[in-house]
């Protein structure tokens, strides 16, 4: 099994008790008078990665995921906590890290200069870091663009003329030209349509293959993540809430947010039949969270101490690790 396999290896990512708060309110007047919010976007975060695992990281929308990728990323700086990139820091690593790091951005196409052609971004990334002798830059940019399934005649064309699937493939081709070891692919599919992001997904999972990736994906599609991950974390208001084998996170949830995420997974078997569970209001604010637990207000399960303690990851069996007081039993039929 893949679980027992990346036993034998350190990790290759590491983030231990990670942290980013954010001042909710920059005016300085208004911080004297109210007192300072901070917005715990990342708050505690201890996460491993293993060699040429996939782990996908899913959870609603603000709950922090791609804050966690730009502080591994060193886009921002961590309010504590420490970041382990093969055993060293980030910063240890200067402008090397992103001949070992790189990211596919949510909004990847955004990420490309409109004035520049798209074999010019190519041929950039490749001289600045010098992937290869100056004669063989051309040479490269061309079997990077095969590499993503773009004959060399894109090269002289402007992000304008490609449409949506093409212009992700050269932000995958552009990630993957410095032959990274790690690949963080932050919600790479949510602007395409359902064809579009089966090829796109075939893809990074082809490329995984060949270069022997090690890849965080971040999303909040989890009827892709069965089939791309072999491992999940959930996360919910800044905090990791479960975390384990894919293939138990799905058959097995023990936390209860992460059964109501699943619930709401569409199954193509029009036969089946299965109630979606809704929780009740709305995710507390990122800067009045609630206390003890903060899935509690939304919780048909909380108990006293679910208001008054925080929960600690722990591991129940098996790396199966869930933040609860009161984890689902296996064979629960209630929710």
């Amino acid at each position: 099994m893949f679980e027992e396999e990346i036993k034998l290896h350190n990790p290759v990512l590491k983030t231990i008790n990670l942290k980013k708060y954010f001042l909710s309110e920059k005016s300085l007047l208004t911080r004297l008078l109210v007192g300072a919010k901070w917005v715990k976007a990342v708050d505690g975060i201890n996460l491993e990665m293993y060699p040429e695992e996939v782990l996908a990281l899913v959870g609603e929308s603000g709950c922090g995921k791609t804050t966690l990728a730009k502080l591994i990323l060193g886009l921002l700086t961590p309010t504590d906590g420490k970041i382990y990139i093969y055993g060293k820091s980030p910063r240890e690593y200067g402008a090397q890290l992103a001949t070992i790091l790189q990211i596919v951005f949510q909004e990847g196409p955004a990420s490309l200069n409109p004035r520049k052609r798209v074999g010019s971004l190519i041929k950039e990334v490749i001289k600045v870091h010098k992937v290869v002798d100056v004669d063989k830059i051309d040479e490269k940019a061309n079997s990077i663009l095969e590499m993503v399934d773009l004959g060399k005649e894109f090269k002289e064309r402007f992000f304008h003329e490609l449409s949506g699937g093409q212009a992700q493939r050269v932000v995958i081709a552009r990630a993957l030209a410095l032959n990274p070891s790690i690949l963080i692919a932050d919600e790479p599919t949510s602007a395409l349509d359902v064809s579009i992001q089966a090829r796109i997904l075939n893809l990074l999972m082809r490329l995984k293959k060949e270069f022997h990736l090690t890849m965080l994906f971040i999303t909040h599609n989890l009827g892709i993540v069965r089939q791309i991950s072999n491992r999940v974390a959930v996360m919910y208001l800044g905090k990791i809430v479960e975390l384990g084998n894919t293939e138990e996170i799905f058959d097995y949830p023990r936390h209860p947010y992460t059964k109501a995420l699943l619930s709401a997974v569409p199954i193509p078997d029009p036969t089946v039949k299965r109630g979606i569970i809704v929780l009740k209001g709305e995710t507390p604010s990122p800067i009045n969270r609630p206390s003890g637990c903060a899935f509690h207000p939304r919780c048909p399960f909380k108990k006293g101490i679910c208001k008054n303690k925080e929960p600690e990851l722990l591991n129940l069996n098996n790396n199966h690790y869930v933040a609860c007081h009161f984890p689902m039993n296996y064979n629960s039929s209630k929710f």
